[in-house]
């Protein structure tokens, strides 16, 4: 007998029934991956979306194109099997950029309680082609693939003004600047993401950032002729920093 249970986890389906039980479970940021979708320039964030755009085709391709079979397997044509292969080029690129959309891709799958069994959490972008064993319906998949076009195309604008903002480029370059430590410590082999994010790790950062920031910030007023303004308005005389000839 089929079994009916809710999606959870997801308001536009509170009152979608489905097979099988699936909630969705919140996606940690991860930038040693991809770049957060706040953090990208205009070309990125078309590159990405024009990337989903093209998956997403596949991916009605693929369902089109296959049916159904027994014991949770797919019955695919040709044009199906092309379809998938082109979907497991992809799926690793298309998982970052979900996840850096801070998107979700894994549900936490429950049997009903009438039958029983283990809670098992299902990727569904790794288990695209498995989802009917899971009784999970394609259009969870798909609805977050058009969920993550949606953050890209609305942070579409915000992107471009963050292409052409000098600030952004220079709080970019003071990050980087900061990790620069971490970059080598996970090149001899250490786990960076627990040393970065450790007491000592973030108290690094903080005092790189701030060095960073104060050495930019000096760079630009002198640039602007704001140091020399401000030394006149000190009272600071500059010619006694001057080493005699």
């Amino acid at each position: 007998m089929p079994l009916t249970v809710r999606l959870e986890g997801d308001p536009s389906s509170s009152d979608v029934y489905r097979k099988g039980r699936a909630s969705t479970k919140k996606p940690r940021r991860d930038h040693s991956i991809v770049t957060n979708y706040k953090d990208i320039t205009c070309w990125e964030n078309k590159r990405r979306h024009a990337t989903l755009s093209r998956f997403h085709n596949l991916l009605k391709t693929y369902f089109r194109h296959s049916q159904s079979g027994q014991f949770g397997f797919r019955v695919e044509t040709e044009r199906a099997q092309r379809a998938r292969t082109e979907i497991n080029l992809m799926i690793s690129e298309i998982s970052a950029i979900v996840r850096a959309a801070d998107n979700a891709t894994i549900v936490i799958w429950t049997p009903p309680p009438v039958i029983g069994g283990p809670t098992e959490s299902v990727d569904l972008l790794l288990d695209v082609f498995n989802l009917d064993r899971f009784y999970i319906s394609p259009c969870e998949l798909f609805d977050q693939i058009i969920r993550t076009r949606g953050v890209y195309q609305s942070d579409k604008k915000r992107s471009i003004i963050r292409t052409i903002n000098p600030l952004w480029w220079m709080k970019n370059i003071i990050i980087r600047v900061s990790r620069f430590p971490f970059f080598i410590i996970g090149a001899a082999g250490f786990d960076t993401a627990r040393i970065e994010q450790s007491v000592i790790g973030r108290l690094i950062k903080f005092i790189l950032i701030t060095i960073s920031t104060t050495a930019s910030v000096l760079v630009i007023a002198d640039l602007l002729g704001a140091l020399e303004w401000l030394r006149y308005k000190l009272g600071i005389n500059t010619s006694l920093w001057l080493l005699p000839e």
